[in-house]
């Protein structure tokens, strides 16, 4: 078994043949599955999904539905990853995530989303990340939101299904922008109570350069984070690993179809 990821209270690996009594037992929860209309229906059905994700997305190999293990009990309880699309001639990925019910009001889906973005942007170098969510599920919705998405527009359905959808989504030098502000209200806040330690600063000025930032000595207390840990001298801003600015302005080729049914779909 094959682990992709992990986050404080989750594992996430690739998908095997022994989780497949957990995943139908999932998709036989109607609470679960009004929000995901292209769920399975059978048992039959969960297993070629689950087959279809065993070793990855099989025409995007680092892409797919990942087994949700709860690392305190070691139970399968869920299905999240990362899927492709082309909507509206767009090509783009969506973080999906799915819990068992036992498990909401946890904070896990927030968790593990906040985990498969950054395993996107930071580990396979993506632009933009979105999700899909159906209009009456809120619950999911605040999670996208927790993430730093934000809502983009209404789509009134995929491939003819007239089905409409929500998509929220986020580029990756959004996250950095994000983290600047985050730094310059905690960097306000400690102001009013001590003298804020000398830091360097980039020879732009704030107002010419949107993505200006600062970047802390050593010795400054200002909040820090090492995901954002990569300035070089010659760069435009201070991004995550392995971003480069044309990279973060532009969504990925339009290359490739995506599927609603990712799953269902079958190879040429």
């Amino acid at each position: 078994m094959t682990v992709i990821l992990e986050a404080p209270r989750l594992v996430l690996r690739h998908q095997v043949l022994s989780d497949l009594d957990d995943l139908w037992a999932l998709y036989q929860n109607p609470n679960i599955t009004k929000y995901i209309p292209d769920a399975p229906r059978s048992r039959e059905e969960a297993q070629e999904e689950l087959e279809w994700h065993m070793h990855g997305h099989p025409r995007h190999p680092e892409l797919g539905l990942w087994a949700t293990i709860h690392k305190e009990t070691g139970k399968f309880i869920g299905r999240c990853g990362l899927l492709p699309w082309t909507i509206e001639e767009q090509y783009d990925v969506e973080v999906a995530y799915t819990l068992a019910q036992d498990f909401w009001g946890q904070g896990l889906a927030t968790e593990v989303a906040q985990a498969i973005l950054q395993y996107g942007f930071e580990t396979l170098n993506l632009s933009r990340l979105i999700c899909l969510i159906d209009p009456a599920n809120i619950a999911s919705q605040r999670v996208a939101e927790k993430m730093g998405m934000k809502w983009e527009r209404t789509v009134d359905g995929w491939e003819g299904d007239n089905i409409p959808f929500y998509i929220y989504s986020i580029h990756k030098y959004q996250v950095a922008l994000e983290f600047h502000k985050i730094t310059q209200r905690r960097g306000r806040a400690g102001r009013k109570q001590r003298q804020q330690p000398e830091c360097n600063l980039k020879k732009r000025s704030l107002c010419s350069d949107p993505l200006f930032i600062l970047r802390p000595k050593a010795s400054c207390s200002r909040p820090y984070h090492p995901s954002f840990a990569c300035l070089s001298e010659s760069s435009h801003a201070w991004l995550p690993h392995q971003v480069s600015v044309e990279s973060t302005h532009f969504p990925l080729p339009a290359h490739q179809s995506g599927r609603r049914a990712a799953w269902s779909a079958k190879l040429p």
